[in-house]
Protein backbone atom coordinates (compact mmCIF):
# COMPACT_ATOMS: atom_id res chain seq x y z
CA UNK A 1 0.00 0.00 0.00
CA UNK A 2 1.46 3.43 -0.89
CA UNK A 3 2.31 5.86 1.91
CA UNK A 4 -0.31 8.49 2.59
CA UNK A 5 0.64 12.06 1.82
CA UNK A 6 -0.49 14.47 4.53
CA UNK A 7 -0.93 18.10 3.60
CA UNK A 8 -0.49 20.95 6.05
CA UNK A 9 -4.27 21.34 5.93
CA UNK A 10 -4.79 17.68 6.86
CA UNK A 11 -2.50 18.06 9.86
CA UNK A 12 -4.23 21.31 10.84
CA UNK A 13 -7.70 19.74 10.71
CA UNK A 14 -6.72 16.75 12.84
CA UNK A 15 -4.91 19.08 15.24
CA UNK A 16 -8.05 21.21 15.56
CA UNK A 17 -10.09 18.07 16.27
CA UNK A 18 -7.61 17.06 18.97
CA UNK A 19 -7.73 20.52 20.55
CA UNK A 20 -11.53 20.34 20.52
CA UNK A 21 -11.46 16.97 22.26
CA UNK A 22 -9.03 18.35 24.83
CA UNK A 23 -11.34 21.31 25.49
CA UNK A 24 -14.21 18.86 26.05
CA UNK A 25 -12.15 16.88 28.58
CA UNK A 26 -11.54 13.93 26.24
CA UNK A 27 -7.84 13.96 26.99
CA UNK A 28 -7.02 10.36 26.09
CA UNK A 29 -8.53 10.74 22.62
CA UNK A 30 -6.78 14.08 22.11
CA UNK A 31 -3.46 12.54 23.16
CA UNK A 32 -3.90 9.68 20.68
CA UNK A 33 -4.55 12.06 17.78
CA UNK A 34 -1.68 14.39 18.71
CA UNK A 35 0.71 11.50 19.28
CA UNK A 36 -0.06 10.24 15.78
CA UNK A 37 0.40 13.71 14.33
CA UNK A 38 3.78 14.01 16.07
CA UNK A 39 4.91 10.97 14.07
CA UNK A 40 3.56 12.40 10.82
CA UNK A 41 4.89 15.94 11.37
CA UNK A 42 7.61 15.83 14.06
CA UNK A 43 8.80 19.37 13.30
CA UNK A 44 5.47 20.98 14.16
CA UNK A 45 5.80 22.85 17.46
CA UNK A 46 2.02 23.29 17.75
CA UNK A 47 1.51 19.52 17.90
CA UNK A 48 4.07 19.11 20.69
CA UNK A 49 2.54 22.10 22.50
CA UNK A 50 -0.85 20.40 22.27
CA UNK A 51 0.59 17.16 23.61
CA UNK A 52 2.18 19.06 26.50
CA UNK A 53 -1.17 20.67 27.37
CA UNK A 54 -3.05 17.37 27.18
CA UNK A 55 -0.47 15.53 29.27
CA UNK A 56 -0.50 18.36 31.83
CA UNK A 57 -4.30 18.09 32.09
CA UNK A 58 -3.95 14.35 32.65
CA UNK A 59 -1.32 14.87 35.40
CA UNK A 60 1.23 13.09 33.21
CA UNK A 61 3.73 15.76 34.15
CA UNK A 62 6.96 14.10 32.99
CA UNK A 63 5.43 13.58 29.55
CA UNK A 64 4.21 17.18 29.57
CA UNK A 65 7.76 18.35 30.30
CA UNK A 66 9.13 16.18 27.48
CA UNK A 67 6.59 17.45 24.94
CA UNK A 68 7.15 21.05 26.09
CA UNK A 69 10.88 20.62 25.67
CA UNK A 70 10.44 19.41 22.10
CA UNK A 71 8.07 22.31 21.35
CA UNK A 72 10.59 24.78 22.77
CA UNK A 73 13.41 23.26 20.73
CA UNK A 74 11.27 23.93 17.65
CA UNK A 75 10.02 27.36 18.78
CA UNK A 76 12.11 28.80 21.66
CA UNK A 77 10.12 32.04 21.76
CA UNK A 78 6.85 30.32 22.71
CA UNK A 79 6.30 31.73 26.21
CA UNK A 80 3.08 29.87 27.06
CA UNK A 81 4.87 26.55 26.49
CA UNK A 82 7.74 27.64 28.73
CA UNK A 83 5.26 28.77 31.41
CA UNK A 84 3.42 25.43 31.29
CA UNK A 85 6.73 23.58 31.53
CA UNK A 86 7.69 25.70 34.55
CA UNK A 87 4.34 24.81 36.16
CA UNK A 88 4.97 21.11 35.49
CA UNK A 89 8.49 21.36 36.90
CA UNK A 90 7.08 23.06 39.98
CA UNK A 91 4.48 20.32 40.50
CA UNK A 92 7.22 17.70 40.07
CA UNK A 93 9.32 19.41 42.74
CA UNK A 94 11.99 20.39 40.22
CA UNK A 95 12.24 23.97 41.45
CA UNK A 96 15.67 24.65 39.93
CA UNK A 97 14.33 23.77 36.47
CA UNK A 98 11.18 25.82 37.08
CA UNK A 99 13.31 28.77 38.22
CA UNK A 100 15.45 28.56 35.06
CA UNK A 101 12.31 28.76 32.89
CA UNK A 102 10.95 31.62 34.99
CA UNK A 103 14.18 33.61 34.58
CA UNK A 104 13.79 33.36 30.81
CA UNK A 105 10.09 34.24 31.01
CA UNK A 106 10.48 37.30 33.19
CA UNK A 107 13.51 38.60 31.26
CA UNK A 108 11.77 38.44 27.89
CA UNK A 109 9.09 40.59 26.29
CA UNK A 110 5.91 40.58 28.35
CA UNK A 111 7.81 39.18 31.30
CA UNK A 112 5.71 41.06 33.83
CA UNK A 113 2.78 38.71 33.33
CA UNK A 114 4.93 35.82 34.56
CA UNK A 115 5.96 37.38 37.89
CA UNK A 116 3.26 35.52 39.85
CA UNK A 117 4.60 32.20 38.57
CA UNK A 118 8.15 33.30 39.38
CA UNK A 119 7.10 34.19 42.95
CA UNK A 120 5.47 30.76 43.39
CA UNK A 121 8.63 29.08 42.15
CA UNK A 122 10.75 31.21 44.47
CA UNK A 123 8.52 30.31 47.43
CA UNK A 124 8.72 26.62 46.60
CA UNK A 125 12.50 26.78 46.47
CA UNK A 126 12.80 27.99 50.06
Amino acid sequence: MPALEWTDRDVYLVCEKAFGLHAQGCHEQAALLLDGLAVIDPGNAQIHDGLAAVFYSMDRLEESVQASTVALQLDPACTHVRARRAEAYLRLGRTADAAADCRLLTAGPGGARHHALARRVESAGR
